[in-house]
């Protein structure tokens, strides 16, 4: 059985601009997202090149750089291999607690930072 993404006839391919005022890792989570569709819907090889291809056209027309897909197929690949290990050690996070912060461009990355060094961490959300 071949399995294939569907779009309807109305699909206009637009998704969060790259340029909008948004924490960088939710503009690299549309891209995430479009591959992990990709990779766990597809059942053809050719089909899922051709999926990954739309996907690639289809967020440069949304203003990402070509380096964008690249570090989340990057990043992928790294999530996985921790998730095996973690599964081999089956361990709890090392962090002692999650604060959210509201995003502000250049405040926000540098303060996540700090906390991170104290092992806190955090996620950022738009106003």
């Amino acid at each position: 059985m071949k399995l294939l993404v569907y779009r309807k006839k109305s699909h206009t391919d637009q998704y969060l601009n790259f340029s909008s005022h948004h924490p960088l890792n939710h503009k690299l989570a549309v891209i995430r997202t479009l591959l992990e569709r990709c990779y766990s819907v597809v059942t053809e090889e050719d089909e899922g090149k051709e999926e990954e291809e739309h996907v690639a056209k289809a967020i440069s027309k949304c203003g990402y750089p070509p380096w964008t897909i690249d570090r989340v197929k990057q990043d992928m690949v790294e999530k996985s291999l921790k998730d095996e290990a973690k599964k081999v050690k089956n361990t709890r996070g090392n962090h002692r607690g999650m604060v959210v912060l509201p995003y502000v461009k250049g405040l926000s990355e540098a303060f996540a930072r700090i906390l991170k060094s104290h092992l806190i961490a955090t996620a950022k959300r738009p106003h």
